[in-house]
């Protein structure tokens, strides 16, 4: 055999003291010390609510997505979307200050919420901010595909405007966790945003 190129033998000396070993050899050693895993993706994904440990040997084990509750660290009776968490003490509005910053309201602190269709005019064609200056709405790039938000009024000015994707249980948890009592008001059109 040939002498290996200074590429070749890099990769074979990388993360492994010793003389070097045939690839094919290496591969096969690697792959019989990783842990078994829930899924079968092999691939690192570069994502924070992926979970991925490593071996002694620098080579990465099989990863399983984590839920977004095990995430974040919520219950069974919290509300979770990538947008709107309700957990046990407050409701956090993610990409509601500039530049992706959370907004976090106490439960103590929402006076009311009310559910209203929305339409272009009415906030669907909105994916952040407003026009309004007495309405808010987070950065939400599926806005136009959704039919309801929710307006949460905290007692000021400005009242943060919501699409949750199940807006129906988000405005059943902030009810009942902010002890407002059951929404009995039909839904209605929403203000210009």
């Amino acid at each position: 055999m040939g002498r290996a190129s200074r590429r070749t033998r890099s990769v074979l000396h990388r993360n492994r003291p010793g003389p070097p070993v045939d690839v094919g050899e290496r591969r096969d050693r690697d792959r019989a010390c990783i842990a078994p895993a829930v899924s079968t993706r092999e691939t690192p994904r570069k994502k924070p609510w992926l979970r991925a440990g490593r071996t002694g040997r620098g080579v990465h084990d099989l990863e399983r997505r984590a839920t977004f509750g095990e995430l974040y660290g919520v219950g069974v009776d919290d509300y979770v979307d990538p947008r709107v968490q309700c957990d046990a003490s407050a409701v956090h509005i993610r990409g509601y200050y500039f530049p992706w910053g959370t907004k976090r309201i106490p439960y103590g602190a929402i006076k009311g919420v009310r559910s209203v269709d929305i339409t272009t005019l009415t906030g669907r064609a909105r994916i952040w901010g407003t026009a309004n200056p007495g309405y808010w709405a987070n950065f939400d790039p599926q806005r136009p595909r959704k039919k309801v938000a929710l307006i949460v009024d905290l007692g000021k000015a400005v009242k943060p405007f919501l699409t949750p994707d199940d807006p129906d249980a988000a405005e059943k948890v902030i009810r009942e966790r902010s002890q407002l009592g059951p929404g009995t008001e039909p839904r209605r059109s929403g203000p210009l945003i």
